[in-house]
């Protein structure tokens, strides 16, 4: 068994799931959900942590400006590269272009809404977000 977090994004391999909290971009001392994570990656991508006035690490190169409609992405996949990946893509264009790859999804929008993938296993605390 072992589990490996670099700074959020985690692989695990276990006889036992594991459960990983989705951090809140809005207030990173909460969790918005929580994740249950078997054998895999999970890895998220946010602008809230890494910011500087009106952009953060995450640039379309079209536009010259950072997202605003997505606040945060949550990827699960078989490995950390693949996950970690497609987190950010899912910032730039809809998870039905990324094909060719094994992944589950969940995106936070700007407001509040999530969208997710039919196998994303999550627990999401309903008081800090909606469902549309």
């Amino acid at each position: 068994n072992y589990c490996v977090d670099a700074g959020g994004d985690m692989v695990y391999k276990g006889k036992n799931p594991i459960r990983v909290g989705l951090e809140n971009p809005w207030n990173m001392q909460e969790m918005l959900g929580v994740y249950t994570l078997r054998n895999g990656s999970i890895c998220g991508s946010s602008g809230s942590r890494r910011a500087w006035g009106n952009f953060t690490h995450i640039i379309n190169p079209l536009t010259k400006t950072s997202p605003t409609t997505i606040m945060a992405t949550w990827v699960a996949a078989p490995n950390a590269f693949v996950a970690d990946m497609l987190a950010t893509c899912l910032f730039f264009v809809g998870p039905t272009e990324l094909t060719g790859h094994e992944f589950e999804y969940c995106i936070l929008k700007s407001d509040r809404s999530i969208e997710k993938s039919t196998n994303f296993s999550d627990e999401m605390f309903s008081f800090l977000i909606s469902r549309k």
